[in-house]
């Protein structure tokens, strides 16, 4: 069985959607960060960042949730690339490493100040105009379509909507309505419930 590091109320949960959506089962090795066992000289050989998620498949290790999900769909429900032409895979990627690189930088202050309570008003108050730049492309994007690449449900889904989903307790995804649209049929997924309840 395969063992991952990180817990589904962390990055790692977009790894325990793809895991379910392949119908493969992760077995949580729990860390304890109060013990600062994620830097603990054993975690560290498997993951140098000292970060979650990390999965572990036998002899591969594999960090970044990106890398960890395109791992388990390429072993175990490589459907879930979708049309496989180079086009729609860079399509795939694209809107996956966008969604990190910018959505997940927008709303990552949001749902940390719940935590940390450590951004000023004004701090706030500019994460929020972040997101809300990031959430009108996808909004945008979605205009018109089921789903983010092509049509059937992809991996590109699961990456770009585990991230976009964190956002909703701290904006109002009412003035994205594609977006909200969207993210409701994610949430009737079976795999979605079974990882999110």
């Amino acid at each position: 069985m395969m063992k991952i590091y990180g817990s589904k109320q962390s990055s790692a949960s977009r790894c325990y959607w793809a895991a379910a959506e392949a119908g493969v089962e992760l077995e949580n090795i729990p860390l304890d960060f109060q013990k600062q066992e994620h830097k603990s000289e054993a975690f560290l050989k498997l993951n140098p960042n000292g970060k979650v998620p990390t999965l572990v498949d036998g002899d591969v290790v594999i960090w970044e949730s990106m890398a960890i999900n395109n791992y388990i769909i390429e072993k175990h429900k490589p459907e879930l690339f979708g049309e496989m032409d180079a086009g729609s895979h860079a399509l795939l990627l694209q809107w996956s490493y966008w969604s990190m690189a910018h959505l997940q930088k927008a709303i990552e202050p949001l749902y940390m100040q719940k935590w940390t309570g450590a951004l000023s008003e004004e701090a706030l108050v500019k994460a929020k105009e972040d997101a809300t730049k990031w959430l009108k492309i996808l909004d945008a994007r979605l205009e018109g379509r089921d789903f983010i690449v092509g049509e059937m449900f992809t991996i590109a889904d699961i990456n770009v909507g585990s991230i976009a989903s964190s956002g909703k307790d701290y904006l109002d995804y009412g003035v994205f309505p594609n977006v909200s649209r969207w993210l409701a049929s994610l949430a009737e997924r079976p795999a979605y419930k079974q990882v999110f309840g």
